[in-house]
């Protein structure tokens, strides 16, 4: 199995440690390891990781009638004039664009050995990792995969361990890389700066922003409260000192059908080494292809491709732009798209042990309200109501760029009416 966590960095200290991503990592599948505990609090010796395995009709006014156009209030919806064409897909991300976030990750341990304490070439290996999540309260509460928090084997060790083979092998080592994961994994732990800890994290949240490598993007540090390994549902909730945020609703479990289209979003690793560097996330469309359990944990799979990176996004209903569920992981000798997803009872039982409501806030029910505004021909009403999600957040991009579309329609209006 192979998990959509990207691994950006190499390592810390003088040595120069590149980590392969979930996709391209070791091989060999480790064997099981004692669960880790569910991960509560701000130390920052608990982990982020990576996944073990990753119509709305175009809208169009009814046909002119022969008679003059009547005339309207500027920026009201007039028979004959053509609306904003827009696909289902591209309504569903539109609605949920304000609420993905850009998880990105610092990790630093070291390697002991269990039988002699010592320390794997005394080096400090570090290395970043990326994932995407979203937001599921205003008040700064995020969903992401659990995997994406996890220090352990399904986690970030696993990526320790393979920058470890990696780098013997580099140097000489004729073991294989099977015989070497046997050997770390069986006899040699992964602790933070802390002798028996795990490793050391840093976990920062990112969204709103133009650009990767703009100095100016909003970045927050955020404190994991729980996480659910792989294993065990595999996600995972962290929190950040904000409010008046965009979330997304989560729907019930028993909406989702086999045949469900739907649209799975997130930071693709992959596309950002070939494209200019952004944060405007992939959005791969599909369909749910199986209700299934694994370990008795309930997940879907779903035909929509998806890749490093992407691990924690949110996979939604095209129709209600509602989130099924999250990216979790995939099958990675399959040649074909199989991939599954962590299921939204999972998302709504993980909140309600944290005493979190879902709420998708004041700044996204405006949002919304002036989008059906928009897309329905009423400019006036949706520009109140972009207004509205500005005065609560001024840097609110997406309301930006919207409001501007409906100032521009709305001016193309007001001109003479076509003959």
């Amino acid at each position: 199995m192979d998990g959509p966590l990207r691994v950006v960095a190499s390592a810390l200290a003088a040595t120069s440690l590149a980590a392969a991503g979930c996709g391209s990592g070791a091989t060999s599948q480790a064997p099981p390891a004692p669960r880790t505990s569910r991960v509560t609090g701000t130390s920052p010796a608990t982990g982020t990781s990576l996944a073990t395995g990753t119509s709305l009709a175009t809208g169009t006014a009814p046909a002119a009638p022969s008679s003059p156009a009547p005339s309207a209030a500027p920026g009201r919806p007039v028979p004959g004039r053509s609306l904003p064409a827009i696909t289902p897909e591209e309504r569903t991300s539109a609605l949920v664009r304000p609420s993905i976030v850009y998880i990105k990750t610092n990790w630093s341990g070291y390697l002991r050995n269990l039988s002699t304490g010592k320390i794997w070439k005394s080096r400090l290996i570090g290395f970043t990792s990326t994932c995407t999540g979203f937001v599921v309260n205003p008040d700064g509460y995020i969903v992401t995969a659990g995997h994406c928090v996890d220090p352990g084997i399904d986690g970030a060790s696993r990526i320790f361990f393979d920058t470890v083979i990696k780098e013997e092998r580099k140097e000489g080592n004729k073991h294989t890389k099977e015989e070497l994961d046997r050997e770390l994994v069986g006899d040699w732990v992964v602790e933070g700066q802390t002798a028996g800890t795990p490793a050391d994290r840093e976990v920062r949240v990112q969204q709103g922003v133009d650009s990767l490598d703009a100095s100016d993007y909003v970045q927050k540090r955020a404190r994991v409260l729980m996480f659910e390994p792989v294993g065990e549902g595999d996600v995972a909730l962290l929190k950040i000192e904000s409010e008046n945020l965009t979330g997304i609703e989560v729907a019930p479990e028993g909406v989702v059908e086999i045949g469900m289209p739907v649209l799975a979003i997130g930071y693709s690793g992959s596309k950002s080494r070939v494209t200019d560097r952004t944060l405007e996330p992939s959005n791969k469309d599909g369909k749910v292809s199986a209700r299934d359990t694994r370990g008795g944990v309930p997940v879907y799979e779903m035909s929509a491709p998806v890749s490093d990176g992407m691990s924690g996004g949110p996979v939604v209903e095209t129709s209600s732009a509602r989130a099924i569920g999250l990216i979790s992981f995939n099958l990675s000798e399959e040649r074909q798209p199989f991939n599954f997803v962590a299921s939204s009872a999972l998302i709504r039982e993980l909140l309600g042990r944290n005493g979190v409501r879902n709420d998708i806030g004041a700044t996204g029910r405006h949002y919304r309200t002036a989008l059906e505004d928009y897309w329905a021909g009423d400019y006036a009403g949706a520009i109140r109501e972009f207004d509205a999600v500005l005065t609560l957040v001024p840097s609110h991009r997406q309301a930006q760029e919207y409001r501007t579309r409906a100032v521009t329609r709305m001016a193309e209006r007001s001109g003479p009416s076509p003959s």
